[in-house]
Protein backbone atom coordinates (compact mmCIF):
# COMPACT_ATOMS: atom_id res chain seq x y z
CA UNK A 1 0.00 0.00 0.00
CA UNK A 2 1.57 3.30 -1.31
CA UNK A 3 1.08 5.80 1.07
CA UNK A 4 1.80 9.75 0.13
CA UNK A 5 4.52 12.00 2.10
CA UNK A 6 1.75 14.40 3.45
CA UNK A 7 -0.34 11.34 5.58
CA UNK A 8 -0.28 12.22 8.79
CA UNK A 9 0.35 7.94 8.91
CA UNK A 10 4.34 9.00 8.04
CA UNK A 11 4.32 11.23 11.46
CA UNK A 12 2.54 8.98 13.34
CA UNK A 13 4.84 5.92 12.47
CA UNK A 14 8.40 8.31 12.89
CA UNK A 15 6.61 9.10 16.14
CA UNK A 16 6.22 5.77 17.42
CA UNK A 17 10.13 4.70 16.35
CA UNK A 18 11.21 7.80 18.08
CA UNK A 19 12.76 8.91 14.47
CA UNK A 20 13.27 12.87 13.35
CA UNK A 21 14.33 14.24 10.22
CA UNK A 22 13.28 11.08 8.39
CA UNK A 23 14.12 10.69 4.55
CA UNK A 24 12.43 7.21 4.44
CA UNK A 25 11.21 4.86 6.22
CA UNK A 26 10.35 1.40 5.48
CA UNK A 27 8.04 -1.36 7.24
CA UNK A 28 7.81 -5.11 5.91
CA UNK A 29 5.40 -7.27 7.19
CA UNK A 30 6.00 -10.69 6.39
CA UNK A 31 4.26 -13.54 6.65
CA UNK A 32 5.41 -15.92 9.27
CA UNK A 33 8.50 -13.37 10.00
CA UNK A 34 9.48 -10.66 12.44
CA UNK A 35 8.68 -7.37 11.11
CA UNK A 36 11.16 -4.99 10.02
CA UNK A 37 11.63 -1.33 9.91
CA UNK A 38 14.49 0.43 7.28
CA UNK A 39 15.10 4.25 8.90
CA UNK A 40 17.26 6.89 6.66
CA UNK A 41 17.51 9.86 8.27
CA UNK A 42 19.19 12.79 8.45
CA UNK A 43 21.52 13.07 11.58
CA UNK A 44 21.63 16.17 13.77
CA UNK A 45 25.01 18.39 14.37
CA UNK A 46 24.57 16.76 18.11
CA UNK A 47 24.54 13.00 16.25
CA UNK A 48 27.65 13.48 14.23
CA UNK A 49 29.43 15.13 17.26
CA UNK A 50 28.95 11.56 19.66
CA UNK A 51 29.40 9.68 16.52
CA UNK A 52 33.20 11.20 16.00
CA UNK A 53 34.82 9.65 19.53
CA UNK A 54 33.34 6.05 18.55
CA UNK A 55 34.79 6.05 14.80
CA UNK A 56 38.56 7.65 16.76
CA UNK A 57 38.00 4.73 19.75
CA UNK A 58 37.58 1.50 17.19
CA UNK A 59 40.49 3.41 14.73
CA UNK A 60 38.22 4.39 12.04
CA UNK A 61 39.35 8.04 11.47
CA UNK A 62 43.14 9.24 12.62
CA UNK A 63 43.56 9.58 16.15
CA UNK A 64 46.74 12.29 15.71
CA UNK A 65 44.31 15.65 16.83
CA UNK A 66 41.99 14.08 19.53
CA UNK A 67 41.21 17.29 20.83
CA UNK A 68 40.43 19.03 17.58
CA UNK A 69 37.28 20.07 16.34
CA UNK A 70 35.26 18.64 13.30
CA UNK A 71 33.88 21.16 11.46
CA UNK A 72 29.93 20.75 10.58
CA UNK A 73 27.85 22.59 8.02
CA UNK A 74 24.22 22.90 8.03
CA UNK A 75 22.70 23.35 4.61
CA UNK A 76 19.27 24.51 4.23
CA UNK A 77 16.98 23.96 6.92
CA UNK A 78 18.06 22.78 10.27
CA UNK A 79 17.56 19.44 9.88
CA UNK A 80 20.00 18.85 7.30
CA UNK A 81 23.49 18.62 8.54
CA UNK A 82 26.87 17.89 6.85
CA UNK A 83 30.37 16.81 8.72
CA UNK A 84 33.21 16.63 7.46
CA UNK A 85 35.72 14.47 9.88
Amino acid sequence: MAISSCDKFDKEMCDVFGLKHVRELTINFKAGEIATVTAEFYPTVDNIRQVVPILRRFNLIPNENEDSTIEVNEIGNKHTSFATI
